[in-house]
């Protein structure tokens, strides 16, 4: 059976320029990107899980009810983490999830059906994980970015927070801050059970289990004030910041008739008035979260529902990362 050359047409897509985004210092670090990301296996997201290329081409006919359109294409130095995502380029692209005598996916690549396999070399989905029965609700967490690189919230209360790049060595993730501090965890499904760690006994205790928080995004019609690129870029760095004690996020969502009028609020009466920012450099996204009957946030109502919360994003020009304004009703 032939192989296509997808790993050659990688090559373009690494070359793609990847936004980052800035922390504000409100969240007490600063971003710190690597110089050269590594190349992720071409790969596609389906129903919850990652499926990778294994270049074979198969002879099959695929009832047209399953097949489903690739929804949008990130750059191949990351690994996708939502519905009908891919990392490689592909024009128009279509898929389907096969559940017959084996899970795969196939997916449409020159009028052929090349097959993709779940992961299992314990590379866990990009996103943030959450420590279960942390001091603080909600008060201890790991993001892992798909790019490779971490943050790693001991304790709200800490002003220190780890960061650096993280890798995989059979069933354990490997947090890399520096030669002198690392923390391993093993890999469970969507689950990382800590094993060991410098600096960490004290804050977190091994064996502390992180449940992953599934967020999601919503990009409603077809926006036209930004790309869904910068849209997307926005969504990550709400999700990567949010840190209310005893909360958890739902759903992150643009809407872009609202979006826009809020805006306009903002450039007339709030900050927007004063700080210079253009409004083309201003994106407003709208979130829904929940939270738990914990005492240790005085400002949010316990047991409660949050819905069409505001988080405005700012950047100083369209080449420059989003950061956090402002946020509330």
């Amino acid at each position: 059976m032939k192989k296509l050359p997808i790993f050659v047409l990688l090559m373009t897509a690494v070359l793609m320029s990847i936004s980052g985004c800035s922390i504000t210092t409100q969240n007490k670090y600063t971003e710190s990107m690597p110089e050269t990301p590594n190349t992720m296996p071409p790969s596609i997201y389906v129903n919850g899980s990652v499926y990778t290329s294994t270049g074979e081409d198969l002879p099959i006919e695929v009832d047209p009810s399953i097949i489903q359109k690739v929804t949008h294409v990130i750059p191949g130095t990351e690994l996708p983490s939502e519905e009908g995502t891919i990392n490689f380029p592909l024009d128009n692209g279509s898929y389907a999830l096969i559940t017959d005598t084996e899970e795969y996916v196939v997916v449409s690549m020159d009028q052929e059906w090349q097959k993709f396999t779940k992961r299992g070399d314990y590379i866990p989905t990009p996103g943030k994980y959450l420590m279960n029965d942390a001091r603080i609700p909600g008060g201890t967490w790991i993001y892992l970015r798909p790019d490779g690189t971490f943050v790693f919230m001991r304790d709200l209360a800490t002003s220190y927070v780890p960061q650096g790049t993280y890798r995989i060595s059979a069933d354990e993730l490997i947090l890399d801050v520096s030669k002198e501090e690392y923390y391993i965890f093993k890999i469970e499904g969507d689950t990382l059970l800590l094993k060991d760690g410098t600096h960490i006994k004290e804050l977190v205790p091994i064996n502390s289990l992180f449940l992953r928080n599934e967020v999601e995004h919503l990009i409603e019609g077809a926006p036209m004030n930004f790309t869904e690129k910068e849209i997307r870029n926005g969504m990550s760095l709400i999700e990567e910041t949010f840190s209310f004690p005893g909360a958890t996020l739902k759903k992150l969502w643009y809407e872009e008739e609202k979006s826009t009028a809020l805006r306009d609020s903002y450039m007339k009466y709030g900050r927007g008035k004063i700080n210079g920012i253009r409004p083309e450099n201003v994106l407003v996204i709208l979130s829904e979260f929940t939270t738990d009957e914990t005492e240790e946030n005085s400002v949010l109502n316990p047991n409660s529902t949050y819905t069409d919360y505001q988080w405005i994003l700012i950047r100083s020009s369209k080449d420059e990362s989003w950061r956090i304004d402002d946020q509330g009703y």
